[in-house]
């Protein structure tokens, strides 16, 4: 069976559903590395970074990489960059977005607390089965599961 590569970007349109942070939960400003649950082509955890602003109550500048799986039997990919959202009082977030096209949806939650963050998210896309591009009404139906992720203040 043939393998089909397809690339599903978000170029960003973020539905923020936070409200922005009350200072009841403290955590770093700064920029935070970490890993998420799935592995890359050599073996290793994927990188995901972003920017924490306590005092704004954001997150700024999330970026990562993630695959999925298809209906086909193909495989999905992207990179994820600039996502930002407002962290609520809990120090909770959410992203939700969804490409310009409307073809690829992401859900992305998190919480953050002291030096440490984690979440998971989950990626969704459609393809068309003639073309391979991406449609929001294309049969094909592409997902990464749920993918789980971590990350620690690195300054």
């Amino acid at each position: 069976m043939r393998r089909i590569a397809r690339t599903a970007a978000l170029p960003v349109l973020v539905l923020a559903l936070a409200a922005p942070a009350l200072a009841d939960v403290t955590y770093s400003t700064g920029d935070y590395k970490g890993t998420t649950s799935q592995k890359n082509g050599h073996h290793k955890f994927r990188k995901i970074t972003f920017h924490a602003d306590s005092v704004a109550g954001e997150i700024t500048k999330m970026k990562f990489v993630e695959s999925g799986t298809c209906s086909d039997g193909g495989a999905s990919s992207g990179s994820q960059k600039n996502l930002h959202t407002t962290v609520d009082a809990n120090g909770k977030f959410v992203i939700d977005a969804v490409s310009k096209s409307g073809a690829t949806k992401l859900h992305l939650t998190g919480a953050i607390s002291g030096n440490k963050a984690h979440g998971q998210f989950v990626l969704k896309s459609r393809f068309n089965s003639h073309t391979n591009k991406a449609d929001k009404n294309g049969s094909i139906k592409c997902s990464t599961g749920k993918v789980t992720w971590s990350a620690m203040f690195a300054g």
